[in-house]
């Protein structure tokens, strides 16, 4: 909209208004003078600690207009980035003794509860620290199961694949209705939850039951990890687990604003990068920005009055918020990670008036962000007219245009009508970045034609002066879904978890996959939408799971990750080599026993086996095997697969050669030579014609036994 003096507004059309500045109003100005700017502190968190110190009645205010939450007792929650990236560094007794509480460390990160009136302080005295801000803020990607047939993940589930061994982790904002959906029979397998905010799991937001439940309907067998964050600590925190826990793939249906120029760097993004550093497939939803509430462009100043033209001389970027609704807006420039490029963000109503501004500085050693937060019931001072307003963005000390952009959104989810919307590099972080398999939505009634969800972000990911583009979204998966938590779940929020519990099910297919071979895999059999190849709007294409090799003679062969082999069907070859020479079972023992150890049926326990008890005994049944080649009948509940006895259970071996303790009480023992039970339990012997045929033989000596006991190998003849 035109913007030029006035002091009158005029309505021409209900819904188009023209209105103008010339010169800023005094609240539009900074508030920090540039010479009492604190490096280490965000300027709005330097902002409120100077209210709380000379006027702390006007801080609750001062707050609620910033769009910022308190504390009990005047504190605020923030983040402290230390120098060199070690938290090690800061000075937590000094952190303690300005009052400041530490909520939650990282590897990188702090999260501290802490006085307003102490920030300037802490910035100022804390060895160690280098930047003080607010916790960036994560959003949910949904709108407000069919997608197993779509995808073909029944195709895995008739085969035997339902995602079993593998491990998913959901990290999300809140786990609101679990105990509900698992009473209703959905997420039986959900293994370990944790809520890294201190809040409860079953608060703020049900999106990550929903989320988890698609993944569940995908890979029914699958582990599920749930995990609770809400800001950058808690995500490395989350993040650090997964890796310490093999966890193989993680699901994050939630987007981050001006943690980069959305080009997969910084902060967020580096998280998600060293997951796949070790080896995790990171599956995200690419964002519900495609059809509304993204720019991006170059600042263009063309009448020279500070204020950004969004098209031709209109000055605003015009929005539709209710009465009842607030208003979100994230503005960032490329020149991360600190900038000397000033901008500010203004929002004016229809009738001209400035209704709420973010002007933090840029001198060097901020970052280059604003954001802005209004609600219009809240504001006493205007009052509400038509629920049109305009973004402006202001260069207040800036050499050169500089390449914007921003995402606004309304706190009910609803639509905010952007007036100049871009669609391009709409793709949130950490979905920007190249180390992350990104989901963009298709409509499941559109799954097979498409066009993908008007609403579902579009690539590239933005270029920077740190990063190249690259094409964006990944793959596509279908929203729209049935769901217990949402009724219809829509979004990219929806999208993503289809991808994640697809990816489970070729891992539970070849465990041996890597997390590059399953992104490869997942692309390279998706179906082809739109433009030929790759591209911005589809990815790959839509999701379409396909059984390795393809076809209705699809061998059924895995092994897991301990080397584990299973196959459905007979084995048929030439040869089979094992590196071992016995064929074993197992079988329940009545005391303790070990390898070597020849056993006899326990007459006293039937079914059981023990020791054997005296010479030439008729109810010895073989010899625990020490490495055998076949295992017989299923494993003790354990995972080391080494074990060859436990208190209940032997591995007893029946046929081939195996090493046998012997002893000299029935003579030297010279290869060739019949074995049977000795007097030591446990132990074979020597066995003489003079004891006759009905003595119980155990086998035939390879080895030779000169006196006392040993082992020697022997070959079985039971």
């Amino acid at each position: 909209m035109t913007r030029r003096t006035i002091a009158v507004w005029l309505v021409i059309v209900s819904s188009i208004l023209s209105f103008s500045v010339v010169t800023l109003t005094a609240s539009s100005g900074k508030t920090i003078p540039f010479d009492e700017v604190n490096h280490r502190l965000e300027t709005v968190l330097q902002e409120l600690s100077r209210t709380a110190q000379a006027r702390p009645l006007a801080l609750s205010q001062l707050a609620q207009d910033r769009g910022i939450t308190l504390a009990e007792g005047d504190s605020i929650t923030v983040i402290v980035e230390p120098v060199s990236g070690r938290v090690s560094s800061i000075d937590k007794a000094a952190v303690a003794a300005l009052g400041g509480v530490v909520e939650a460390t990282s590897k990188s990160l702090m999260r501290v509860r802490v006085p307003i009136n102490r920030l300037e302080t802490m910035a100022d005295q804390v060895n160690g620290i280098a930047f003080i801000r607010l916790p960036y803020q994560p959003r949910p990607l949904v709108v407000t199961s069919q997608g197993v047939a779509l995808t073909g993940a029944d195709d895995f589930h008739t085969a035997g694949y339902y995602g079993q061994g593998t491990k998913v982790a959901i990290i999300d904002l809140g786990f609101i209705d679990l105990t509900a959906a698992q009473a209703a029979g959905e997420l039986d397998n959900v293994l370990y939850t944790h809520d890294y905010t201190g809040g409860g799991l079953e608060t703020y937001t049900n999106h990550g039951t929903g989320v988890a439940e698609v993944v569940a309907d995908m890979a029914p067998q699958a582990s599920l990890y749930l995990l609770m964050i809400s800001d950058s600590v808690d995500l490395q925190n989350a993040t650090d687990y997964c890796i310490t826990n093999g966890i193989d793939i993680i699901n994050h249906s939630v987007g981050w604003f001006n943690t980069n120029f959305y080009d997969g760097t910084g902060t967020v993004a580096g998280i998600a990068n060293t997951a796949r550093d070790n080896n995790i497939l990171w599956v995200n939803a690419a964002g519900n920005d495609g059809d509304d509430g993204h720019w991006q462009g170059f600042f263009n100043d063309g009448d020279d009055d500070g204020f950004h033209e969004f098209a031709g001389s209109d000055e605003g970027n015009r929005i539709y918020i209710p009465s009842t609704d607030s208003i979100h807006v994230y503005l960032t420039w490329d020149d991360w990670s600190t900038s000397d490029q000033d901008y500010d963000l203004h929002l004016y109503n229809s009738n001209g008036d400035l209704v709420a501004t973010s002007t933090r500085w840029q001198n060097g050693f901020q970052p280059p962000t604003e954001s802005l937060y209004y609600a219009p019931e809240s504001d006493a001072q205007y009052s509400y007219i038509d629920g049109l307003y305009d973004i402006a963005i202001v260069k207040r000390d800036a050499t050169g245009p500089m390449e914007m952009e921003f995402f606004t959104f309304r706190g009910s989810g609803g639509s905010p009508n952007l007036e100049h919307h871009v669609p391009e590099s709409s793709i949130i972080t950490p979905a920007n970045s190249a180390k992350v398999l990104t989901a963009g939505a298709i409509y499941r009634v559109n799954w097979t034609t498409g066009p993908q969800e008007s609403f579902s972000s579009q690539g590239p990911s933005n270029a920077s002066k740190y990063a190249a583009s690259i094409t964006k979204p990944d793959i596509c998966g279908p929203d729209g879904v049935s769901n217990y938590t949402y009724g219809s779940f829509l979004g990219t929020s929806a999208a993503s978890p289809h991808v994640a519990g697809a990816a489970a099910l070729l891992l539970s297919e070849d465990p041996t996959r890597t997390a590059d071979q399953l992104q490869a895999k997942i692309e390279g059999d998706a179906i082809d939408m739109g433009a030929g190849g790759k591209d911005n709007l589809y990815g790959s294409g839509r999701l379409n799971l396909e059984l390795t090799p393809t076809g209705d003679t699809a061998a059924v062969f895995r092994v897991d990750k301990t080397g584990n082999v299973y196959a459905d069907g007979a084995y048929y070859g030439a040869g089979f080599y094992t590196g071992s020479a016995d064929v074993a079972e197992w079988v329940p023992v009545s005391e303790p026993v070990e390898p070597g150890d020849v056993l006899e049926l326990d007459p006293e326990n039937p079914g059981h086996y023990r020791k054997s008890r005296g010479p030439c005994s008729y109810l010895v049944a073989g010899v625990v095997s020490t490495e055998p080649g076949f295992v017989l009948g299923s494993p003790p509940t354990t995972t080391d697969h080494s074990l060859r006895t436990t208190n209940e259970r032997a591995l007893l071996a029946l046929v081939g050669i195996v090493p046998m303790k012997v002893t000299d009480e029935g003579g030297p023992i010279q290869p060739g030579d019949l074995l049977t039970t000795s007097p030591t339990p446990g132990y074979a012997m020597k066995w003489n014609q003079e004891d006759g045929l009905a003595c119980g033989l155990v086998g035939k000596a390879l080895g030779a036994l000169d006196s006392g006991t040993g082992v020697i190998q022997v070959l079985l003849m039971r």
